[in-house]
């Protein structure tokens, strides 16, 4: 689990600054061989595509009928967006953590003791490149 805070914008466009919550793990099992499989999963965040406009024909960036510039999206990248924010009051934030830890199968608080917390330092574009700042517990 790691904490990160990001920086994001209210409905008048104020750029608010909100805990953001994100977590991986491993669902494993066993085929019909009894052979272990596995597969990862990711929650609080996922990457969305960043579109921007490109020209169809750079050398002919206008239509010669219309005279419109003849342009398509493209994707050109993408941004983390996060949809887990912690709550505010302590309280009701370690209530959230210990909620997300008793729905997990196969977890419990003691998992979580060994380091597995985090805080991310906060990045200019809410993405996980930025530097550990220590754990919590």
């Amino acid at each position: 689990m790691i904490r990160q805070p990001i920086t994001v914008f209210d409905k008048t466009g104020k750029a608010v600054i909100k805990d953001a919550l994100y977590y991986n793990g491993q669902y494993r099992g066993h085929d019909k061989r009894d052979v272990d499989i596995g597969a990862p999963f990711h929650e609080g965040s996922f990457k969305k595509p960043r579109l921007v406009f490109s020209f169809v024909d750079p050398a002919h960036p206008f239509d010669s009928v219309t005279g419109e510039k003849r342009r398509v999206y493209t994707t050109s990248g993408f941004t983390y967006q996060h949809y887990i924010f912690l709550s505010e009051y302590k309280k009701e934030r370690r209530k959230q953590l210990e909620d997300i830890i008793q729905k997990a199968t196969g977890t419990y608080n003691g998992n979580l003791e060994n380091g597995h917390l985090h805080f991310r330092n906060p990045t200019p574009d809410n993405n996980h490149s930025g530097t550990h700042a220590g754990s919590f517990k």
